[in-house]
This record gives structure tokens, C-alpha cells and sequence, in this order.
């Protein structure tokens, strides 16, 4: 008979078998994440991979950038600031920012550069890289509509796609392009999921206030 303060005696069967069965669900979901991972990882590999021409040293960018190209470059910005983290190789960390003019489309990046911790100016390719998988989600996402295969449908579709630009030296290139592409559309589609909940949540406000009005 259990006593308060005494926490001594064996476990009867129920409390075991809850034990077997918690312990046994809790392995099945992290096999399932991993089985998950090793997928991603696998398809993120397989997207072909291009090293993008140089360009003329005499060519400028004086256009004035949309809100869609300052947007992505300074998304791209961010991306740097993670991808640093991805790879300790010097040469590898060096494609990934920017060593020439700065394009017009930095304009939302250099307003905030005072900013201790500010992004960085990303390189050519690396502001590349992003904005393709963006196209990709774009044209999924296009009537706001989420279904269960989403993110694997626009892991699909980038794989059967055109060549993305790669980041990375010759021979790290493979790995830390699918590592940036892998954190770019995870954290794009984890804001379009709070995106379209707040919508959601204020579509449910505006009918409650409609009905509320009408009782008035």
C-alpha cells in the first residue's frame, strides 16, 4: 500500500504496459523522422547543380530593384548569416558573400546595416540559390492552398527542374547547397503555415464581428 512520501513498491502491469507501449510509440515517431530526414536528404542530393558564369567586370547594376528582388536578396542575406554555420571551410564560406559592387536590390539589407548583427551581402550565386527554390514554392502556393504532400511536391518539382546555382568549393559544394536549399524551404514553409493560420484566424474574427454586428 503506497504511503505519502513512499514512492517504494513494484509497478503493477497497467503502469508497465503504458511504459511498453509509450516507449514503443515514441521510437516509431523518431524512426519516422529520421526515415523523413534520410528522404529529404536524398532528393536534396539528387537536384542538378551549376556553377553560374562570371560575370563582366565592367557590368553594373543601376535598375531600380522591385520589392520582389529586394525581398528575396534580403532573404538571401539571412540565409548567409545561417549558412555560416553549415561548413568551417574558408574557401566555402567565401562564396557565399559577396566580393563585388552591391546590386541595387540591396537596398532593404543596407537600410539596416547600422544594426549590430546586420545580414550580410550575399553573393551572386547564393542570392541565386534561394530564389529558384522560391520560383518553385511561388507556383505551389500560388492560391494559398495547403494539402499534405505540399513540401514534397515542391521537393519534386525541384528535382526534376533546371539547374540551380551551387554554392561552395568544388569539393563541398554538393553538401552545402542541399544543407541551404533544405534550410531555406523548411523556414519558408514554416512562415507560410503562420501566414495563412493568421488568416485564417482573422477570417474567423471579421464573420464573428459580421454576425455580432447584425444582432446590433
Amino acid at each position: 500500500m503506497a504511503t505519502k512520501g513512499n514512492c517504494t513498491g513494484d509497478a503493477g502491469p497497467v503502469l508497465v504496459t503504458m511504459e511498453e507501449s509509450l516507449s514503443s510509440k515514441r521510437l516509431e515517431v523518431l524512426h519516422q523522422k529520421k526515415e523523413r530526414e534520410d528522404k529529404l536528404g536524398q532528393l536534396m542530393h539528387s537536384i542538378v547543380l551549376e556553377k553560374l558564369p562570371e560575370e563582366n567586370a565592367n557590368q553594373h547594376d543601376y535598375g531600380r530593384p522591385t520589392p520582389h528582388d529586394a525581398a528575396l536578396y534580403y532573404l538571401a542575406g539571412y540565409v548567409v548569416k545561417k549558412a555560416e554555420k553549415f561548413s568551417s571551410y574558408g574557401e566555402c564560406k567565401a562564396t557565399l558573400l559577396a566580393t563585388d559592387d552591391v546590386p541595387s536590390a540591396a537596398i532593404l539589407t543596407e537600410m539596416r546595416s547600422f544594426v549590430p548583427g546586420a545580414l550580410q551581402l550575399p553573393s551572386k550565386d547564393l542570392t541565386s540559390l534561394p530564389t529558384d527554390v522560391e520560383s518553385a514554392i511561388t507556383e505551389r502556393t500560388r492560391d494559398n492552398v495547403v494539402f499534405g504532400d505540399l513540401f514534397w511536391c515542391i521537393v519534386k518539382d525541384l528535382t526534376q527542374g533546371h539547374s540551380l546555382a551551387q554554392v561552395g568549393c568544388g569539393v563541398h559544394s554538393e553538401e552545402l547547397s542541399a544543407r541551404i536549399m533544405k534550410f531555406y524551404l523548411v523556414t519558408r514553409m514554416h512562415f507560410y503555415a503562420r501566414f495563412l493560420q493568421q488568416h485564417k484566424d482573422t477570417s474567423v474574427q471579421v464573420k464573428v464581428a459580421r454576425k455580432r454586428a447584425k444582432l446590433l
